[in-house]
């Protein structure tokens, strides 16, 4: 119902015929369609656990990929450092890792790459290790920082700041 409100909104206001009377129609639409999102949600937040002292988004991931060897992960670690995409990265290794990859189970030692970003730089990061990374199909996975000293989670961002 909702996407079809929208698009019926965006075609109405596209059409400069649009009579103010549908126009105020559409309002009322949109008003009584927002009070019902306003509703769930608070609905669902009391529901939701309080969040403990000092918690709170930061705008800051944590990407994770691996690598075979130490050098191709230094070497990934650098050009996104270098590119300002990344504020550092910690390398690992080697781990244990077992996996299914193209119907068979396997094992393997591999260098863990873990890169610290901006959120908001997220899929430039992601489109520079699947350019870059030696593998085809590599793991590119991100979670966010939820809390962090003052002075580091500063660094961070002005670390990948664009330039």
């Amino acid at each position: 119902m909702a996407d079809d409100l929208l698009g019926h909104a965006a075609d109405m206001l596209a059409d400069r015929k649009a009579t103010f009377p549908e126009l105020h129609y559409l309002a009322r639409q949109l008003s009584g369609s927002l009070r019902d999102v306003r509703r769930v949600a608070e609905s669902r937040g009391a529901r939701l656990p309080r969040r403990a002292a000092g918690y709170r988004m930061t705008g800051i991931l944590q990407v994770a990929t691996a690598t075979q060897s130490r050098a191709e992960a230094v070497q990934l670690a650098q050009s996104l450092v270098s590119a300002r995409l990344a504020a550092g990265a910690r390398i690992a290794g080697p781990v244990t890792s077992v996996f299914r990859h193209e119907g068979e189970c396997g094992t393997g030692a591999e260098w863990q790459l873990l890169l610290t970003t901006r959120a908001d730089r997220y899929d430039e990061v992601e489109a520079h290790l699947l350019a870059h990374h030696p593998w085809r199909k590599p793991e590119v996975t991100a979670v966010p920082m939820v809390g962090g000293s003052k002075e580091y989670l500063h660094w961070v961002e002005t670390a990948t700041a664009p330039e």
